[in-house]
């Protein structure tokens, strides 16, 4: 009988199991070649986690992973770049704000590990004193700041030290939105987050964000740093 990959959404776990994989490596090429920062929109269990976890997969190339497929006669060069994995799937986020604020903080820990760099505490503190009063005394506000301060510090300093650019690929981004209590001020911190994508745009090398939810809909981008939608 044939091995179907139920509930598995792993690719290497897929992959080295010997499942029946429908090969969409093709579309993992062109994105990464043909574009910078893209947005997905799907219903659940439309196969979204599989995709991002294909995507990680090639960008810190796992080439053994993809023989027999498209992509391995494809792509050439098979570069390991850093990543940053942000899986929203996991969590509960109907308790409040430091649900998202820790999911965010674990990965950036993650991402310093895995990289070999430490996040100077120093300068954050310096950034928060120089605020604003009215900002200070908002713990939130506080908070959004000093997360996409800490991301752009990674980048660079990841940067610095491999001259590689970071892939981003967010998984569910707005399952936290969805089930939030505090709606206006969880957008509040994607909003800061997420602002980096345009003020640290040299230093990525590739975004790749899902949902169910058009970010259209939220409104946590800008004008300016909207992904590029290829939902239809």
């Amino acid at each position: 009988m044939m091995n179907y990959p139920l509930s598995i959404q792993s690719f290497e776990d897929l992959r080295n199991k010997k499942c029946v994989y429908v090969d969409k490596t093709e579309y993992v090429y062109n994105l990464a070649h043909k574009g910078k920062t893209y947005f997905l929109a799907r219903p659940r269990r439309f196969g979204k986690s599989l995709f991002c976890n294909t995507l990680r997969a090639y960008f810190e190339g796992k080439k053994h992973l993809f023989e027999g497929l498209k992509i391995y006669d494809l792509e050439k060069d098979w570069i390991k770049y850093p990543v940053i994995y942000l899986d929203f799937v996991s969590g509960d986020y109907t308790v409040g704000s430091i649900t998202l604020i820790d999911k965010i903080r674990v990965t950036l820990q993650e991402y310093e590990d895995g990289n070999g760099i430490q996040f100077d505490e120093s300068a954050i503190k310096e950034r928060i004193e120089a605020l604003d009063e009215k900002i200070k005394n908002e713990p939130m506000k506080v908070e959004s700041f000093s997360l996409s301060f800490r991301l752009e510090y990674d980048l660079k300093a990841v940067y610095e030290k491999t001259g590689l650019q970071t892939v981003m690929i967010v998984d569910e981004y707005d399952n936290p939105l969805i089930k939030s209590v505090n709606l206006e001020t969880d957008k509040e911190i994607y909003r800061g987050f997420f602002s980096v994508l345009k003020s640290a745009d040299r230093y990525f090398r590739f975004v790749f964000l899902t949902g169910v939810t058009k970010y259209a809909k939220t409104s946590i981008f800008s004008g300016t740093n909207q992904p590029y939608d290829i939902s239809l």
